[in-house]
C-alpha cells in the first residue's frame, strides 16, 4: 500500500477512530452480548454508521492518489487486506456457535459486507491476476515508462474481462456460500 495513505490514516483522528471501530467493535459487540449489557441500538449504530465508513475506506485505500488508470491493484498491495479478515472472527464465531442471537440481521449484514469487500479486494484480487496469468501465458503488464499517453498499465483485453468474469463469478459464489452457512448455523440452534 501506498504510503501517502499510511501518512493520512495515521494523520487524521477520525480514520483512526474508524479503524479502532472496526479492529474492536465486532469483538467488543460480542463481549457485551455474553454478558448481557449489549444496549439495543449499539449493533445498528454499528451497521448503519461504521460498516459504511468501514466499505468507503477499504475502497479509497485501493485508490492510487494522482492516478487516473483504474488499474488493478498488484500482489504486493491487496495481500496487506487479509489481515483485515480476523477482527470479524469473534463475530462469526459467535453466530455459527451461540444457540441464542439477539440481533442476527443486523450480526448478518455486519458481517456480509465488510466481509464481501475484504474478499473482492484479496481472494477477488488473486482470481482475477491467476486467471489473467492462465489465459495471457504471462502476469499482468504495468507499463509506465512511455510518456504521458501511456501512462496506464497495458492489458490484453480479452484476457482482462475474462479474468474480471472470474472475479465477479466468485464474489457471487462467496455470497452465496456465506450466506447459505449463516442461515444453516442459525437453523442448527433451533
Amino acid at each position: 500500500m501506498s504510503s501517502v495513505w499510511i501518512e493520512y490514516a495515521t494523520s487524521s483522528p477520525w480514520i483512526a477512530a474508524v479503524m479502532a471501530l472496526t479492529l474492536l467493535g465486532p469483538a467488543l459487540i460480542v463481549f457485551l452480548e455474553r454478558r448481557k449489557r449489549l444496549p439495543r441500538l449499539v449493533p445498528w449504530f454499528y451497521l448503519v454508521l461504521v460498516v459504511p465508513l468501514q466499505i468507503w475506506l477499504l475502497l479509497l485505500v485501493t485508490l492510487q492518489p494522482g492516478h487516473y488508470c483504474q488499474d488493478p491493484l498488484q500482489h504486493s498491495e491487496f495481500r496487506a487486506f487479509y489481515v483485515w479478515f480476523l477482527p470479524f472472527l469473534p463475530l462469526l464465531w459467535h453466530m455459527a456457535a451461540s444457540p441464542t442471537v439477539n440481533h442476527p440481521y443486523a450480526y448478518s449484514l455486519m458481517l456480509l459486507l465488510p466481509m464481501f469487500v475484504l474478499f473482492d479486494l484479496t481472494v477477488g484480487n488473486e482470481m482475477m491476476h491467476a486467471t489473467y496469468q492462465s489465459l495471457h501465458g504471462s502476469g499482468m503488464i504495468f507499463n509506465y515508462q512511455q510518456g504521458p499517453m501511456n501512462d496506464c498499465a497495458w492489458f490484453d483485453p480479452t484476457a482482462y474481462l475474462s479474468a474480471l468474469r472470474a472475479k465477479f463469478r466468485l464474489d457471487i459464489v462467496f455470497i452465496a456460500v456465506f450466506l447459505f452457512g449463516l442461515v444453516f448455523a442459525r437453523r442448527r440452534h433451533r
